[in-house]
């Protein structure tokens, strides 16, 4: 397992990311246990991954990074390799190093209306 993960920002039930634990602060949507949540091993498959979810909830993709919506302005997703943002797992000696830890500045979930 690497030690570096993307998350998507995917609702946890419709992302097709790893199972992993999460650092206590971090709590994404629609987790129940508030200590879980999954994550991706690239930013490309978590750009994929929130691809799928905007066409299940009713976007039209009509470009690489362009997707219409169903009221109106088209949504521009961040490029692939930057798309995401990267969490780490937990420093050595430190007592949550088998958790993952969001990492500052790296990576963001960006998404612009035209």
């Amino acid at each position: 397992m690497s030690s570096r993960k993307v998350y998507c920002g995917v609702p946890v039930d419709q992302c097709n990311g790893q199972q992993v634990t999460l650092n206590a602060l971090w709590q994404p949507d629609g987790v129940k246990n508030k200590k879980s949540g999954k994550l991706h091993s690239s930013h490309e498959e978590a750009f994929s991954c929130h691809c799928r979810h905007l066409v299940s909830i009713g976007y039209k993709r009509v470009g690489q990074r362009e997707f219409e919506s169903p009221h109106g302005p088209i949504l521009v997703l961040d490029k692939k390799s930057h798309f995401g943002s990267e969490f780490r797992k937990g420093k050595e000696g430190d007592k949550s190093s088998s958790r993952f830890t969001p990492m500052r500045g790296r990576g963001a979930i960006v998404e612009s209306a035209v």
